[in-house]
């Protein structure tokens, strides 16, 4: 059974629309998802209604949650980044400055001033999995998100 570690599944539409598009593609049905997030507080409903998905269409998946990135990263065969450092508020900034000073981003979250913003936020939690994978995970695939 294949392993996906999904780093920051606070994201309950994301976390579920993701696991279910994985769950979709035929060789990848049995697959452990192990969700981590600082809280359980979302992450419990994303496994609620994943467990619903599976025991409704006998699926061999499994999903399990977890505050632990180390624990997340043992043994995976991928690990899907996908956290926001500084939430919505430091999202909301990412736009907010740039227009201050006139740059108009559409979205700002990639590109441009607040590009680099979210970017000088997440590399260095970025580095910090890829440190944990090297010892956890040496061969797992790291999809980023961020």
């Amino acid at each position: 059974m294949r392993r996906v570690a999904i780093i920051g599944a606070g994201s309950v539409v994301f976390c579920k629309t993701l696991i279910l598009d994985i769950m979709a593609t035929e060789v990848l049905e049995e697959t452990e998802f192990v969700l981590m997030a600082p809280s359980t507080t979302k992450t419990t409903h994303v496994k609620s209604y994943i467990d619903r998905v599976i025991a409704q269409n006998n699926l061999k998946a499994r999903v399990s949650i977890t505050t632990d990135r180390r624990e997340a990263l043992a043994g995976a065969n991928y690990v899907i980044c996908s956290f926001q450092i500084g939430g919505l508020t430091a999202f909301e900034l990412d736009y907010k400055i740039p227009l201050k000073y006139g740059v108009d981003q559409c979205i700002g979250d990639t590109l441009g001033p607040g590009g680099v913003f979210r970017a000088l936020r997440s590399i260095p939690v970025i580095l910090d999995v890829a440190r944990d994978m090297e010892e956890l995970c040496p061969k797992a695939i790291l999809l980023n998100y961020v």
